[in-house]
């Protein structure tokens, strides 16, 4: 959760990578900077203050630079929530994806199940 992409194993990469329609092998897709821990340790307070139960599907879109520039909500019960998530989501610094070795804009998935507790 805390390891940023360039600690991920091959393998771990390889599996990021599917999630990509027919990326090559020397691309990279962006990720969290510092991992997703500051992210889903967000979300949880997010929801641990109210009663939201809801699955959130977001696209970010980050630029070449690590900056979040756009998010697409694709999946929710409550835009509300969504919004709420898209909020953390654009706050976060990204490492921004590499396209030929060059960094690039490229969308980020994001998929989210909140529950209280």
């Amino acid at each position: 959760m805390d390891r940023p992409y360039s600690r991920f194993t091959e393998n771990e990469k390889a599996v990021f990578r599917s999630m990509y329609q027919d990326m090559p092998e020397s691309d990279e897709p962006p990720f969290p900077e510092h991992g997703l821990r500051d992210i889903l340790e967000s979300l949880a307070r997010l929801a641990g203050n109210g009663h939201i139960n809801d699955e959130v599907s977001i696209y970010v879109t980050v630029d070449a630079t690590g900056a979040a520039t756009n998010v697409d909500l694709v999946e929710y019960a409550d835009v509300d929530n969504a919004k709420a998530v898209a909020y953390v989501l654009v706050k976060a610094k990204y490492k921004p994806a590499k396209c030929g070795g060059e960094p690039c804009t490229m969308q980020w998935p994001f998929r989210v199940k909140l529950l209280p507790y």
